[in-house]
């Protein structure tokens, strides 16, 4: 087990901010709490799992207690396994067989071989849980005839489309759903791709591409606990599901991800308010109150009203953090190496005292550390707070996720690697 000890900025790393760009009003200090340094160690994963899109090998993310990853199984079908985070050992894992199996008792095949879990697009609960989903293909034909169902007249009519939920501890199976019946009579499950895009302890989010010959979009939300379809949208584009509310766009052309950006009720599907521009909603960046545009330009949301938060500073690249009441979007300004913060409700946004060094913040924690990557051919990752002070060492990799004291990295050579970090 390889261990890194955190540090505190030096003199010569990190040096005081600026106190305003020329063409700007000067902006308060930060003054939240310093976090504590943090001592990263890397925890051996018994499977040496890698990311590498020439062997369909893929780092998934995580869940509080199992990192997830996916490799080719037999029939190079694409399997899924879960390793525990403290001791690196498969807790669990889902092959083939068992996927075929999933597919039949959920309903979804009829048992010939064709239903399975899609678990190249598998995703882990967001907030509220910790959940696994993937999507279901299969057909409940046995056969050409289709004779054990009036209503299809067609072999082609009993392909179906779903959603299973794991438990993300042991793997088994929490519900299974079959998407298809709540898409319209002339839509079977052949054509469909569900993609599940966020979940919440109340609501799970689907976007499901051609649905309809017209290549027509659709968002269906379930309920998390029972997989129940509360309701489905055509025309919309989901993104993020926090509290009542759920980013959407509504796209003009089906084909393309941005449109107009919309809020939904999370209960029911009515459109609650539009933002009165077209563009794209950052995927899952939302959280409590607050959530970040990144298309045409960067913008932070009030989930209330739809209106821009106005904070004093063009945010470039922000990541939403915090939850309910204590919400906050920050963002790092490239031409210092500033830290700013909006915290929700707040007049305007706040700067750091000190700078960090990064080319962008790729994720915030949910104990608030922000995760700051650096590319090149050697990619780093360091932790550092909202003060502007690193709090770690650097680690080597690309981010994958960070999640309960855990976050995964993939080397240049595409080997999945999975650090432990605590306060020093």
């Amino acid at each position: 087990m390889t261990a890194i000890a955190g540090c505190s900025a030096s003199d010569e790393q990190q040096t005081p901010t600026p106190s305003a760009h020329p063409s700007e009003e000067p902006l308060e200090t930060f003054d939240g709490d310093s976090l504590a340094d943090l001592t990263l160690s890397e925890t051996t994963l018994e499977a040496a799992p890698t990311a590498d899109p020439d062997s369909r090998t893929d780092a998934i993310g995580l869940t509080e207690t199992r990192l997830l990853t996916t490799r080719p199984d037999v029939e190079n079908v694409i399997m899924l396994e879960a390793h525990d985070v403290e001791t690196g050992q498969i807790a669990w894992d889902v092959t083939l067989w068992e996927s075929r199996q999933i597919a039949t008792d959920g309903g979804l095949d009829a048992g010939q071989g064709a239903g399975r879990l899609e678990l190249s697009d598998a995703r882990a609960q967001r907030t509220g849980g910790d959940s696994v989903f993937a999507p279901v293909f299969g057909n409940i034909c046995a056969d050409e005839a289709c004779s054990a169902h009036a209503d299809i007249d067609d072999y082609g009519g009993g392909y179906r489309a779903g959603v299973v939920a794991l438990d993300g501890a042991d793997g088994s199976v929490r519900w299974v759903t079959d998407l298809t019946p709540h898409l319209g009579d002339d839509v079977d499950g052949i054509g469909l791709h569900p993609e599940i895009v966020d979940a919440s302890a109340e609501t799970t989010l689907v976007n499901i591409d051609q649905p309809t010959g017209e290549g027509a979009v659709v968002v269906a939300a379930l309920d998390t606990a029972t997989g129940e379809v509360r309701w489905v949208s055509e025309g919309a584009i989901a993104s993020a599901v926090v509290g009542g509310v759920v980013t959407a766009v509504r796209p003009d052309d089906p084909r393309e991800p941005s449109g107009s950006l919309v809020g939904l009720d999370a209960a029911t599907g009515d459109e609650l308010w539009q933002t009165g521009e077209s563009g794209s909603w950052a995927p899952r960046g939302a959280t409590g109150s607050l959530a970040v545009v990144d298309a045409p330009d960067a913008a932070v949301v009030d989930l209330g009203t739809g209106e821009r938060v106005r904070m004093g500073r063009f945010p470039v690249d922000p990541v939403a953090g915090g939850a309910d009441d204590g919400a906050y979007a920050t963002w790092i300004d490239a031409r210092d190496g500033s830290v700013y913060t909006y915290a929700d409700g707040a007049e305007r946004a706040r700067v750091s005292e000190s700078t960090v060094s990064g080319d962008a913040l790729v994720a915030i924690s949910g104990d608030d550390y922000l995760w700051i990557a650096s590319g090149g051919d050697d990619p780093e990752i360091v932790a550092a707070d909202r003060t502007g002070m690193t709090r770690s060492d650097a680690i080597t990799g690309e981010f994958v996720d960070v999640r309960g004291s855990s976050i995964v990295t993939v080397t240049p050579d595409r080997v999945v690697h999975l650090w432990r970090y605590a306060a020093s």
